[in-house]
This record gives structure tokens, sequence and C-alpha cells, in this order.
């Protein structure tokens, strides 16, 4: 081969890697995090909240006295006194705590990040009561947690998925037959889960290993399972087919500091998934119709714009509370005992007289000590 012909070979070669170089490194970036996390509490998430076990505040921006770290407040003994489990240690100059059998000396130290749950849906309106965002909780220097949450309005639930627009997901191998789903239907499309945590506790709470995703169309609901993998996350498609019908969602998905799955390795085929005839139940949506969540409420805000001083106004007050004396065994009634004729038969009665007198020389003794 001459070195007329090298050069341009050579030229096609730098040109190949180059590109297959820039493929990599836009695959890596789309799995890059689009919002880095932050310390700083969303609006949505300021404020106290009340669950049914629990108190949790997320301090809001007003707060001076308040340093970024998570307050837990347990409600122990069915909920007639109230834990400081986890608070920052400048609470303890606002009010003393009080050392029990329950509460101990120093309660944990949490930090907190919030970072945003993007929601890709296309048509998405802007809502400033409602979003999802994933809530990084720091126990200590090598423990982190991310715990997924969708708020709408004044309620945060922690089972939830986001409407997903597919479109730009690359490589997209979809069939020309693929389903166009109705507009007039806010639930149509694909809706995509995330890992769901036991909750915000005061130690690393279990995240789930998998979650449910869903396809819904006019006539049915299909039930797709994302698992945990150590695979690296690329923005890419996977495929589904139900009477020549082809329906694309995402392959992966970054949820809970972790990368799921619909598929095995390097298929784009998706297997085992589920159809449901009819339509998903006991579900809300919020009013931009994009953020689905199932169930009650784990946590309701009382006051989004409570300080540290309203915090801790709250667990005293709980906590002067009294627990009402329990009912008798025996309910008193009007019992008539007859003292008259128990008294008529013991005149007379010389072991009875012996007691009676016993019984005032004792009280007459112990009234001269």
């Amino acid at each position: 081969m001459n070195m007329k012909m090298r050069i341009p070979l050579l030229i096609c070669g730098v040109f190949l890697c180059s590109f297959l170089y820039a493929q990599t490194a836009q695959d890596q970036q789309a799995g890059a995090d689009t919002d880095t996390a932050t310390s700083v509490v969303p609006v949505q998430l300021a404020g106290l909240w009340n669950g049914s076990d629990r108190y949790i505040y997320f301090p809001v921006p007003a707060d001076k006295d308040f340093s970024a770290g998570l307050v837990i407040i347990l409600k122990t003994f069915y909920g007639w006194y109230y834990d400081r489990v986890a608070e920052p240690a400048s609470f303890s100059d606002i009010s003393a705590r009080s050392i029990n059998s329950v509460t101990s000396s120093a309660a944990e130290n949490i930090s907190l990040q919030y970072k945003i749950i993007p929601v890709t849906y296309l048509k998405k309106k802007e809502n400033g009561n409602s979003g999802a965002w994933e809530i990084i909780l720091h126990y200590g220097k090598n423990s982190e947690v991310s715990v997924p949450v969708a708020v709408i309005e004044n309620s945060l639930y922690l089972d939830f998925i986001l409407k997903t627009d597919m479109d730009g997901i690359q490589p997209a191998v979809v069939s020309s037959l693929q389903e166009t789903v109705a507009d007039s239907n806010p639930l149509s499309g694909f809706w995509h889960g995330t890992g769901q945590s036991a909750g915000i506790k005061v130690s690393p709470p279990v995240v789930s290993d998998d979650f449910i995703s869903y396809y819904i169309t006019d006539s049915a609901v299909y039930r797709i399972r994302y698992w945990k993998t150590d695979m690296d996350y690329i923005s890419a498609s996977a495929t589904f087919t139900d009477n020549n019908r082809t329906f694309a969602v995402l392959k992966h998905i970054k949820s809970a500091g972790s990368v799921y799955t619909c598929v095995t390795g390097r298929s784009l085929q998706i297997r085992n998934v589920e159809k449901i005839a009819g339509s998903l139940k006991d579900y809300t949506l919020d009013s931009t119709k994009t953020i689905c969540v199932f169930g009650k409420p784990y946590l309701t805000r009382t006051n989004a714009f409570a300080d540290a001083a309203s915090v801790m106004k709250v667990v005293t007050d709980a906590n002067a509370r009294r627990k009402p004396d329990p009912k008798p065994l025996f309910p008193p009634d009007d019992l008539n005992w007859h003292w008259d004729e128990i008294n008529r038969l013991e005149q007379g009665n010389p072991l009875i007289e012996a007691v009676r007198q016993r019984q005032k020389e004792f009280g007459a003794a112990a009234g001269k000590r």
C-alpha cells in the first residue's frame, strides 16, 4: 500500500475514533446528574411535618438559629412522650434536653442535602406546590442514604411515579407501529418509578432493590419491573411489544443513589411485562398531571414557617400532658353494705371486741409519735 492510500485511511481512522469517543462522552454526560445536591431546603419541603409516629422538621430559610441538619421527634409510649432523637447541637441551647430512660444526653446529628428529581415530560406546567426530590441523609462520615420523596400541596409521599417523555432518548429502536397515546387521558404514557425508602429515620433506612414503572394506554396498564444493577448508566430506551404494537421505556433509571434496569446486559428487549386490564387504583395526581402518588401521605405539613422555637414548643406542650387514670376494674356502684346489721352482729362478741380494742390502742399510739 503506497503513501497516498495510507493518508486517507489514517484520516478516516482518526475521525472514527473521535466519533466513538464523543458518543461515549455523550452517554456518560447523559447519565450524569443534571442537578447537583444543595443544602438549601426547597420551599415545598421547608417546615414542620407530622406523621403517625414522628415529627420531621426541615429548616425554613429564615430560621437563623438552625444549622443544616434534620430534626426527628419520635412519638414514644403510644404518643404520650415526644423524644428528640435527632437534632443539631444548637437545639440544646434553645431548649435543654431532658435526660431520662428515653432521651439520651446527645442527639443524633444527621446532615441534609437535596437534589431535584427532574420531570422530563415536555408538556409539564410549572407548579410551585408540587415536586420530587431526593433527600440525601448523611449519617456520620461513611454512611449516606438517598430517600426519594414527592410533595403535592402539604402532603409528602414515598410511593410515587413520574411521567416521562421518550423523545430524544437514544438509541430508540422502536417499530413504526409504536403506540400513540391519547392526550385526553392524563395517565396515558410512560411513568417511571423510584427506589422506595422505608422512611426518614434515625438510622439509615432500607431502600428497595426493585420498583415498578408503568406504561399506560386507554385499554391497558403495563407493569415493568426495574431492579438494581452494577451496570454503568446509559441514556437508552428498551422496548416491549403487545399485539403488534411496540412501546419504548427507559432502559436505565437512576434513583436513590443507584442504577436500576429493566433488561439484562446489553439487551433492549423487555421480558415478563405484566399486563393489567383497567386503570391504576388509589392514586392522586398533582395539578400538572406529571406526578402520581399512591396511598396515604407519609407526612403532612402542619407549619410551613416553623422555626426552632415553635418546634420545641410542640415537644414541650406534648410532654406536659398527663395520661388520665385508668378506669377501675370494678366500677363504683350504690351498694348497701348494711353497716347497722354488721354493728349489731358484732356487739357482745368477745373476739371482735378484742380486735376493735387493739385497733384503738394502735391508733392512739401512732398519734403520739
